[in-house]
């Protein structure tokens, strides 16, 4: 509900339009809110997103350590790993992301329900020696705050 109000009072400051608009608008009026609670990184839901406003600039840092924990999850033997990889797509944003940032936009579908998101503990797993100057690069390369949603399907097209 909290979303929805929030949405509204964005729409009530300026235009928005289409569907990206709205989560930018979204995202940026929920960044604030998510950064007094411990960010979560699992999801309870059959799919999720995640919201990422990269700083232009670091578009290649932020890109690089994806690829590494694309790698991670790949290469694990763990095999919620692999549940995990086969479900997440990464997508970057065409339109430009709030304060010129470059939005990218993470799809977990199917999410793997209680499964650790988390790029600092995958990259931790995977790399232990060079995870905090990877987990360094990925944190300075966000123009703002990471949101997570739980997604609950409402209609199935194809179906």
């Amino acid at each position: 509900m909290g979303s929805i109000l929030n949405l509204s009072a964005c729409v009530r400051r300026r235009v928005v339009t289409g569907f990206v608009g709205a989560v930018i608008c979204l995202a940026a009026s929920a960044a604030g809110a998510q950064a007094q609670d411990a960010p979560v990184r699992t999801f309870a839901s059959d799919a999720g997103m995640i919201l990422n406003p990269i700083k232009a600039e670091a578009t290649a840092d932020f890109e690089e350590i994806i690829g590494k924990v694309k790698e991670a999850l790949n290469k694990s033997e763990d095999p919620k790993h692999k549940e995990i990889a086969a479900g997440w797509k990464v997508f970057k944003a065409k339109e430009p992301g709030p304060g010129g940032s470059v939005f990218y936009v993470m799809v977990m579908d199917p999410a793997v329900q209680g499964g650790e998101y988390a790029v600092s503990k995958i990259l931790s797993e995977a790399f232990p020696t060079e995870a905090q100057v990877l987990y360094d690069k990925f944190s300075g390369a966000f123009a703002g705050g990471q949101n997570l949603l739980n997604l609950d399907l409402v209609n199935d097209f194809g179906q």
